[in-house]
């Protein structure tokens, strides 16, 4: 190997704008190996050419691109660089991003919201008929109420089973009773599927619904809350969750039961 063609590291450093000590990391993921490794000294060099590599490299890092990924943008054989694939690859991860940053936004607006009304409940209590929007909700069966070691280890089970069916949680999880049936809920993000593909997905449909602040979990005595809207002939929607407060205690927290009124018969 001719070494007066090759550039040492620290040469090559300076002019690839890659410290040495990430080059020598790139070469110990098998990112970019030195071109010629002195075998008595140990010293590394480097081709010209591969500055061209360090700087797909540095575009990864740009896009957010995990390093251990850029060896299929490279063709080690022809020393090609696919930059077609790369900035593909990159667009993908920036639109997730952007998937991403909305869906927290979405979260920091209905919390927004969720604050609002709490404090329009506390100020006004006979004024409590708020709409909802449709919500997507995987459940489990759950007789107890909320607060409990039991309860909690339901809500952990219903995140599990969202992870395991590729449905991301949403922004409220509590206790939901349709019919005669209670359950633990997580809303989910459902992403096309439907309740005959899980029988453990219920989806509620956007109604206006009657609020109640409580200072302990009652879902089990909705009934009692709620006697008129209990009397009606159709189906009960009830769901309660813990209420978001300007300045919540943690150790008494404050909840909120919500039971959807009567649909009006379309004329």
């Amino acid at each position: 190997m001719d070494k007066t063609k090759l550039l040492p590291i620290g040469v090559f450093s300076k002019l690839s704008g890659a410290n040495i000590k990430s080059l020598r990391y790139y070469d110990q993921i098998g990112v970019l190996p030195p071109a010629f490794v002195d075998p008595d000294t140990g010293y590394r060099y480097y081709a010209f050419s591969q500055i061209h590599v360090v700087d797909a490299i540095q575009l990864c890092l740009e896009l957010d691109i995990p390093l251990k990924q850029f060896p299929q943008f490279l063709d080690r054989e022809r020393k090609q660089i696919h930059y077609a694939k790369l900035l593909a690859k990159g667009r993908d991860l920036a639109q997730e991003k952007i998937r991403s940053i909305q869906d927290r936004l979405d979260f920091l607006d209905q919390a927004q919201k969720d604050l609002q009304r709490g404090r329009f409940l506390q100020q006004s209590p006979e004024d409590n008929i708020f709409p909802l929007p449709e919500k997507a909700c995987l459940v489990l069966p759950y007789e107890g109420v909320q607060n409990t070691a039991d309860f909690y280890r339901a809500v952990g089970q219903l995140y599990r089973l969202a992870k395991q069916l590729h449905l991301p949680p949403r922004y409220e999880f509590g206790l939901l009773r349709l019919g005669c049936r209670q359950y633990a809920f997580l809303e989910v993000n459902p992403i096309g599927k439907t309740p005959e593909e899980l029988p453990q997905l219920k989806f509620l449909p956007a109604a206006q619904y009657r609020f109640l602040q409580t200072e302990e979990s009652c879902l089990p005595s909705a009934q009692q809350r709620f006697p008129q809207l209990f009397s009606a002939p159709t189906p009960q929607v009830v769901m309660e969750v813990e209420a978001i407060l300007e300045v919540g205690d943690s150790t008494a927290p404050l909840f909120e039961l919500r039971c959807a009124l009567p649909q009006l018969p379309k004329s």
